[in-house]
């Protein structure tokens, strides 16, 4: 039985946008970890690096001799197999562009624990620790318990991910190419059922329902082992907002004779009505109740057991059901685990199976669904199974398509293929925080402009980008001025800027005699060729502070005894440079006049 440890507790129309397929993880992203001492695991690693495009130096072989067993000790998991791959990744040149690992049957799956204490326990799934190769988190996975998985519940993409900087605590998602070795296949010399799990990665999922397969025996709720009920409950209701097809079994029953499952999630052999060893397939032998039933390609499974995981043996026996008979029955991915993980430490159907059907790869739909690394999680799976190829977004319509440069202001996005997690960017600075309505609408908060006038908006996705040029316009931001202290010749007057909280500004004099100035928005003068106009104060380049939190800025300026030109006016604003320098350009926004006494 899985334990529970813990309590528990988510414009205007537009003519024409440039519209990119995404860069995502892809072959070239992989690296294939075969043991030599198996032929089963090289010819694996061929089958599967010929079916997926994998580039042949993206081949990491442990050398002849490296043990073939499931179960090793730390000192043989560190010396045999984690410095190995890490030499090879560095070596290779291959460190800082792969993101998946994958192993092969052959490569040992399990390192045992020799410190017993729960969470604190030594022992854990070799994959789960190459997740911290280079991290130096729990010295690369080289100490007890268990580790925060910093993707877990993300909606980004794994490539964004790193590129937010997500890196330095995980590098990589390391998955399994594994199952039964009965039945190989002559012609690759690779058993059936892992053929089987490789073949059907590399398709387009069909249509099909996600069955969840809860017990209504363990309750329902925020702590316990209700929790793992209320996580299908949760995952029911955001794959029906996505306009899933879905069956929740919410008595005690085991579901059987299911057809087409798309997702699947269940107590596994912990529901309290099973039919016995071996849980999944036709149970008993000749009785027509095949539980759960048949699965779709494209299939990803989790459940709640502890060491359904722990072997991938023929013949191995049974206390707990195992994943291996999934995939036999034809899934296209599964999670299990080598050892207790706690219920707190499986796989969350409510993050897997609604980030799959959406269209993340699997390897980014399993490990946002894992809380813990340098733990007892194994996810069987190609990293590169997908449920389709979806389209780049486009963008038909921004309302407003204009904004203060202080930025704030709410815009709506209109367009299509809004899929997985949409990433806005105005000028190129990211829009935060972000609403994703649906897969035509999105609605953003404006971020803080570096330019008066239009900037690009580009919306992108897990699967492309879209680029409106000129999409939206930074308006000048009003700064408004008063004169606090009379003008006179050798003395220090006072300037009070009012405006939004800490908005930045700049303070001007014009000195000549004769000049004019427009408000409102009109460029008034180029510093670099008009050196009447003086800068006072200025904020935008770091001689002076912006406005404080309730928006306002006293600032002193010493009026010269014996003046080369007559102060005729001021003027505060808040936009800043139009263009870089030497042409710079400040947009007038209001202006004071003063009289300077002597």
């Amino acid at each position: 039985m899985i334990r529970h440890r813990v309590a528990f507790g988510l414009g205007g129309i537009l003519a024409l946008s440039t519209s990119v397929v995404a860069s995502a993880t892809g072959p070239e992203n992989v690296v294939v970890v075969v043991n030599d001492s198996s032929p089963i695991s090289t010819a694996i690693g061929d089958y599967y690096r010929a079916v997926r495009s994998i580039p042949a130096q993206n081949v990491c072989h442990l050398v002849a001799g490296t043990t073939t067993s499931e179960s090793i000790s730390r000192a043989t998991f560190d010396a045999d197999v984690r410095d190995p791959i890490a030499d090879f990744l560095v070596s290779s040149g291959l460190r800082d562009s792969t993101r998946y690992l994958v192993l092969t049957k052959g490569v040992p799956l399990r390192v045992w624990s020799e410190i017993s204490g729960g969470t604190q326990a030594d022992g854990a799934c070799v994959d789960s620790e190459l997740t911290l190769l280079f991290t130096g988190r729990l010295g690369d996975a080289g100490q007890p318990g268990w580790a925060g998985n910093p993707y877990f519940g993300s909606e980004k993409s794994f490539d964004r991910f790193i590129e937010d900087g997500g890196g330095a605590a995980l590098k990589y998602l390391v998955c399994r190419l594994d199952g039964y070795a009965a039945n190989v296949d002559p012609v690759t010399g690779v058993p059936q059922d892992i053929k089987g799990l490789i073949d059907r990665g590399s398709l387009p999922a069909e249509s099909g329902t996600f069955l969840l397969d809860t017990d209504s025996s363990k309750g329902e709720g925020s702590s316990g082992y209700g929790a793992g009920n209320l996580w299908m409950r949760d995952a029911e209701s955001a794959l029906l907002a996505d306009g899933e097809s879905v069956v929740r079994e919410a008595t005690t029953t085991f579901a059987s004779n299911a057809s087409a499952i798309l997702g699947y999630a269940s107590w596994g052999s912990n529901d309290c009505c099973t039919a016995g060893p071996p849980y999944y397939g036709e149970v008993p032998a000749g009785s027509g109740h095949v539980y759960p039933g048949t699965f779709a390609v494209g299939c990803l499974t989790t459940d709640y057991v502890s060491t359904s995981g722990r072997t991938f043996a023929d013949g191995a026996g049974y206390g707990q059901s195992l994943i291996a008979d999934l995939v036999r029955l034809g899934a296209t991915g599964c999670n299990g685990h080598v050892d207790e993980p706690f219920l707190d430490a499986v796989s969350h159907p409510q993050y897997l199976l609604p980030r799959f059907a959406m269209g993340y790869q699997a390897a980014e739909s399993f490990y946002s669904s894992i809380p813990f690394l340098s733990w007892m999680n194994v996810v069987v799976v190609d990293p590169l199974a997908r449920r389709a190829e979806y389209p780049a977004p486009t963008v038909s319509s921004i309302v407003p398509a204009e904004g203060s440069i202080a930025g704030g202001d709410l815009v709506t996005i209109g367009g299509a293929d809004f899929r997985g997690m949409p990433d806005v960017l105005f000028g190129g600075i990211r829009a935060t925080p972000l609403t994703h309505v649906d897969a035509q609408t999105l609605i953003v908060r404006v971020p803080r402009g570096t330019v008066v006038g239009p900037v690009d908006v580009v919306v992108r996705t897990p699967f492309g980008e879209t680029t409106v040029a000129g999409g939206f316009t930074y308006r000048a931001q009003p700064v408004a001025l008063r004169v606090l202290d009379p003008a006179r010749l050798g003395m220090t007057m006072r300037f009070e800027m009012d405006g939004p909280p800490s908005a930045p500004f700049v303070l001007l004099v014009d000195r000549a005699t004769g000049t004019t100035c427009r408000v409102n928005g009109t460029v008034c003068f180029d510093l670099a060729f008009t050196p009447a106009l003086r800068v006072l104060s200025n904020s935008i380049t770091g001689n002076g502070a912006p406005l404080d939190a309730q928006g306002t800025r006293v600032v002193s300026f010493r009026v010269p005894s014996n003046p080369q030109y007559v102060f005729r006016y001021f003027h505060a604003q808040g936009a800043v440079m139009t263009s870089g320098p030497p042409n710079r350009a400040f947009t007038v926004t209001n202006r004071v006049s003063t009289q300077i006494f002597p």
